[in-house]
């Protein structure tokens, strides 16, 4: 039915159009503004006459449910071990007065690496996500960073910086580990002299199909 309308409606406008040299320009303007209006009028009601899209089942919904659930209730920040970490400034590259090539720390600027493993027996970690703090310690403040514990941090040092980092659909299975490696910065971050640092697991999320 759409079809002869639109076939109808074209030779319309050919015997009009061949007739009518008088008004051709105006009336090809018209009718082609009134065909895209038909179109667009025959698909709407051709999809409103359609089937309905069916109502998902009890048994669907309750699979989603368990996804959701297991994406984000499955895995605890303590299923996820930070093995190794470094957090180091970037250097930049200038010049000396006497012209010579030299490279200096950026202040603001720092290469994080990590690498984390899956403690959980059963379920694949899909995105983890870990909180940096960054700490400015006093010069006398000599506790290497692999001795640190949070509590002496805070008590000697005060925290300049902050920010989360994202590893997102790692794909970690029981038992295995990931590294990763990037440049961070941190928002509004304050000088940092002696530095030191504090990571920890904030949030994970399993695969929903383990």
């Amino acid at each position: 039915m759409r079809w002869l309308i639109v076939y109808l409606l074209a030779v319309a406008v050919i015997w009009l159009f061949v007739r009518n040299t008088t008004w051709r320009r105006g009336l090809l303007a018209v009718v082609s503004v009134g065909f895209a209006g038909l179109m667009i009028a025959l698909t709407l009601s051709e999809q409103q006459a359609g089937p309905d899209a069916p109502l998902p089942t009890d048994r669907q919904l309750s699979e989603v449910r368990q996804s959701e659930t297991i994406r984000y209730g499955a895995m605890k920040p303590s299923d996820i071990a930070i093995s190794e970490s470094a957090l180091a400034n970037t250097e930049t590259i200038g010049t000396d007065p006497s012209g010579r090539e030299v490279r200096r720390p950026n202040p603001l600027q720092w290469q994080l690496t990590t690498r984390i493993s899956n403690r959980s027996d059963t379920y694949t970690a899909r995105d983890v996500g870990l909180r940096v703090q960054l700490y400015s310690c006093p010069a006398f403040f000599s506790t290497p960073q692999a001795e640190l514990t949070l509590e002496a941090l805070r008590a000697a040092c005060s925290r300049v910086g902050q920010r989360t980092v994202g590893l997102e659909k790692i794909a970690l299975a029981p038992g295995e580990s990931h590294s990763d490696e990037r440049i961070v910065t941190f928002p509004n971050q304050l000088e940092a002299s002696n530095p030191r640092y504090w990571i920890d697991v904030q949030t994970v999320s399993a695969e929903s199909g383990r």
